[in-house]
């Protein structure tokens, strides 16, 4: 199984042996192929099984998570053109596992 430091990956992140459904989940990995295709997909991010499996077996989520996930947020706010928090213009969206 490959590995990834990354906490978070984006559609277009982490090297080719990241595009297993191990590393990203079947749905992740789904998704990320169609963005490769270049077919239209509403923005994502993918949080890689290793870090569900680290939180079964230590409780907490890995340092470097909070970190990734922020900066993952970021960019799906700025692909999506909304925030969040804004009380007039959300930013809505779906977790899947």
């Amino acid at each position: 199984m490959a590995a990834t430091r990354q906490a978070v990956l984006l559609p277009n992140e982490g090297a080719l042996a990241t595009m297993t459904p191990e590393v990203r989940g079947g749905k992740g990995l789904h998704l990320a192929e169609l963005v490769n295709l270049g077919l239209p997909v509403p923005p994502f991010f993918t949080i890689p099984t290793g870090i569900s499996r680290a939180f079964n077996e230590h409780g907490q989520f890995p340092n470097r998570f909070w970190w990734h996930l922020e900066r993952a947020i970021e960019d799906l706010e700025k692909r999506a053109g909304r925030k969040l928090d804004d009380p007039l213009n959300p930013l809505l969206v779906s977790v899947r596992d």
